[in-house]
């Protein structure tokens, strides 16, 4: 062996050696959320169930969700101590007395757990609002089952919700001056709260009579992609709709701390 060979090689060596340790110890690329997004549809399609975890129902953004979105909005409101929302409107799913109350103050008639002793006659019907908008009607028989899911002129919109025994061929049967009277008070007690999204449960006798208000649902209806993307298009139009009182008082306007805020000075 020449002497110092090994030292003229030796700086070589030890580079690469530097260069193998760096690849071994670098940590593997993370997935973005569109990654992450496919992956989870991927799954879903191969077991033919949701599978979206709660814990990254939030982190989805860009595609309007109805379901994505709800739950991302429950466990912001799940934070706040007492149960109620840092809104307070979940008074109103824990007190009869505020829910009469409530529903009485905007002229509807309301007899909170009726829907537990429904007469035969008398069918369930479930309103999804948002915020002065209704998405559409479900109806529920005495059994408590779905029989189906209806759009605001009372059509049925056919097999919307997976995993769930709809009837394509069930009939609303309610007379259009009643479905006028229930889409109506629907609109009117959801622009009343200051959420997003709210279930009302109505019972169908000489007027629609509500007996259950959810804020919250803890079981979300889950439904078929196009629905769920025009559903979840609604949340956000009523997210937004939410905001604008807010931003005409400026408090929306960004500032420093203890900036004062001056409506002359606000960019249009």
């Amino acid at each position: 062996m020449i002497p110092g060979n090994s030292q003229l090689h030796r700086p070589v060596l030890s580079h690469r050696i530097k260069r193998l340790c760096v690849s071994l110890v670098r940590p593997a690329p993370r997935r973005n959320q569109e990654q992450k997004a496919e992956l989870l549809t991927r799954l879903a399609a191969h077991n033919n169930l949701p599978k979206l975890k709660v814990k990254n129902v939030e982190k989805l953004r860009g595609i309007p969700s109805f379901y994505q979105s709800q739950r991302a909005m429950a466990r912001v409101h799940a934070k706040a101590p007492g149960g109620n929302g840092f809104d307070g409107a979940g008074i109103l799913v824990h007190d009869s007395d505020e829910l009469i109350s409530f529903a009485e103050s905007h002229g509807v008639t309301c007899c909170p757990g009726e829907s537990g002793e429904l007469a035969d006659e008398k069918v369930t019907y479930v309103t999804h609002c948002f915020y002065g908008d209704v998405g559409l009607i479900e109806k529920i028989d005495n059994s408590n089952l779905i029989t189906a899911q209806f759009d605001l002129d009372g059509d049925n919109l056919g097999p919307i919700r997976p995993h769930t025994s709809g009837d394509p061929n069930a009939m609303l049967d309610v007379d259009k001056d009643v479905l006028a009277v229930l889409l109506s008070d629907s609109a009117k007690l959801s622009l009343g709260i200051p959420r997003p999204y709210v279930q009302l449960t109505w019972t169908n006798g000489q007027q629609p009579t509500l007996v259950a208000l959810d804020v919250a649902p803890e079981r979300l209806p889950y439904f078929t992609p196009d629905e769920d993307a025009r559903l979840g298009k609604l949340f956000y139009e009523a997210r937004a709709r939410m905001m604008v009182p807010i931003a005409e008082q400026g408090a929306l306007t960004p500032r420093i701390p203890g900036g004062v805020f001056v409506k002359e000075l606000e960019r249009v």
